[in-house]
């Protein structure tokens, strides 16, 4: 039996810290097409998807389409189970409201613990799936069964809304000891192979570097040595990089790096393919974003910009000096059209001479304090027309917060 497992796709996603707002649209539905090519070249039998689809609770609708349609060419019209639980990201409910048009095509959703995952057993001619708690038992026609546990991500209130029918004593565990609790039931099925699916910071975990951080509870991780035994595999989604936390424990990592620190951690973005046999599995990693098509360039001047090869990927820009002409930006945006997902320059001055350090800024007036800021940003003054929209915006800001 073959699984792929995804995670963080983030869609609706515009690259942060991008001066030119480059929006990931184009480069998700690339890469989704090539995941839909690997579950067919690898001749999959189920697909995981452990969180994090969309970027926003309230995602523009293209990604939603484009989620939709994935969904569909990923579960070949039915006959192939695809697992999806919420993120941190995610809106619980707006992944439910697609859940009674989803389950016709074995695609199952989990959006929060405690509710059911399937309203009535599905069978295709390659599988039959039912479900019981967050317990999804899945019984393929070669004779294998697989038992996914799916816990979605929740918060601390969520979290204790699951536990309505349990003690107060139980009601009072930690965040941890909640979590343990939970994933500790026995499951209800009989089964070849145990997985636990989860949107979780895991401990040993390391950052990508444009994740949000899960504050659960008092911790920040969840305990792996909480993780029964039992799971013969423990699938993750909420850290970007792809990793291994032990001999169980994966993170297939996020499809494509969302900001400059997360292209220099891990450029290269892939999937996890696990092939399931008695004496355990295999994994092996596919890319989907080969390491050298997203590349961060640190240059002295924008002339070295203009002189730089163009390799045909993305390419971020930083150029250590301060912005003096608008004329070589646009031309630097120009031979980079489509494909520069921003650009960043340094400061005018030196920290000592700053301006900032010899005066205090609560002296200053919202004018004054822009003025310099612009100049500190672009090495000239801003026109008066600029000031006085800034200015606007401001009140305007103010007003609402009032």
């Amino acid at each position: 039996m073959k699984i792929l497992l995804t995670a963080d796709w983030h869609l609706g996603k515009v690259f942060e810290q991008s001066q030119v707002n480059f929006s990931l649209y184009g480069e998700h539905e690339r890469i989704l097409e090539r995941i839909v090519k690997i579950a067919d070249d690898e001749k999959v039998d189920a697909v995981v998807i452990a969180g994090d689809i969309f970027d926003s609770y309230n995602p523009p609708n293209e990604a939603r389409s484009l989620f939709n349609r994935t969904l569909v060419e990923l579960s070949q019209a039915g006959e192939r189970p695809v697992i999806v639980i919420s993120g941190n990201h995610d809106s619980p409910e707006g992944l439910a409201s697609i859940k009674p048009f989803s389950e016709r095509s074995g695609i199952f959703i989990h959006h929060l613990p405690g509710v059911e995952i399937l309203s009535q057993d599905y069978r295709s001619k390659n599988f039959y799936a039912r479900s019981s708690g967050n317990w999804l038992n899945i019984e393929f026609v070669t004779g294998e069964t697989v038992t996914f546990y799916l816990l979605p991500y929740v918060s601390e209130t969520r979290l204790n809304e699951s536990f309505s029918g349990y003690t107060l004593f139980d009601k009072a565990l930690s965040y941890n000891e909640k979590l343990q609790a939970l994933i500790s039931e026995p499951s209800p099925f009989e089964q070849d192979h145990l997985i636990l699916v989860s949107h979780i910071f895991a401990e040993k975990g390391i950052l990508g570097g444009s994740e949000k951080t899960l504050i659960l509870g008092s911790s920040f991780t969840f305990e792996v040595e909480r993780i029964p035994k039992d799971f013969s595999l423990v699938f993750l989604g909420h850290l970007h990089m792809q990793q291994q936390i032990d001999e169980r424990i994966f993170y297939p990592g996020s499809i494509f790096p969302m900001n400059v620190r997360e292209i220099k951690n891990s450029p290269a973005k892939s999937v996890s393919i696990f092939e399931l046999h008695d004496g355990g599995f295999e994994r092996h990693i596919v890319e989907v974003v080969p390491g050298d098509y997203v590349r961060v360039v640190s240059l002295e001047t924008i002339e070295e910009a203009l002189r730089l090869e163009d390799s045909g990927g993305l390419i971020f820009i930083e150029v250590k000096s301060p912005l003096t002409s608008q004329t070589g930006l646009s031309e630097v945006v120009r031979k980079f059209r489509g494909r520069l997902l921003g650009i960043t320059f340094g400061s005018t001055g030196d920290f000592e001479d700053d301006y900032f350090g010899q005066i205090d800024p609560s002296t200053l007036t919202d004018r004054d304090l822009f003025t310099e800021f612009f100049k500190r940003q672009t090495g000239k003054e801003p026109d008066e027309e600029l000031v006085r929209i800034f200015l606007e915006i401001l009140n305007e800001v103010r007003n609402e917060a009032g």
